[in-house]
Order: C-alpha cells, then structure tokens, then sequence
C-alpha cells in the first residue's frame, strides 16, 4: 500500500460496521458488505471525475454536479437514519 494512502475509505467502512452491524458480524459478511462499500465509492468517484469539465478551475457545472452527488447521499443517509433510529413509541 502506497505511504501516501491516508486510509479515509477504510475508516468510514470500519465506522458504518461499527455503528450498524453486531460485533460479531461474519467475516465473510464483512468482506462483502466492504466490497459493496468499495464499489459504491469507486462509482460515485468515477462519476465525478468523468464528468469534470476540462481545465484547473472548478466550474459552475462541476459544482452543480458535485451538488447533485451530495444531495443524493444526503438523501440516502437521512433515510437510512430514519429507518434505523428508534422513534419514540415503538416497541
């Protein structure tokens, strides 16, 4: 692994297992629910990197669609809390 990898994927992978699945979670569960986290990363990186307007400078359409990135994983996190955070009154 390169020295210069700083590990930030990895560390928000360990966060979600930690918050979200029993410590005693299978490792092979786990090594596939890190896969799905990798490829969803790879995705969404790919996405923006592809679609980056050429040149150094950001331009209004490449925040935009940084934008429209955040504000569906906003989503999706919201929603995700919702499900999983117990509300008052249920059993």
């Amino acid at each position: 692994m390169n020295k210069k990898h700083h590990g930030w994927l990895q560390a928000g992978f360990d966060e979600l297992l930690k918050a979200a699945y029993p410590p005693n979670l299978p490792k092979d569960q786990a090594d596939e629910m890190r896969t799905v986290f990798f490829g969803g990363a790879q995705h969404c990186f790919k996405i923006l990197i592809d679609f980056l307007d050429p040149g150094e400078e950001p331009t209004d359409e490449d925040l935009m669609r940084c934008g429209y990135v955040k504000a569906e994983l906003d989503e999706f996190i919201n929603d995700y809390i919702m499900r999983k955070t117990p509300h008052e009154g249920s059993a």
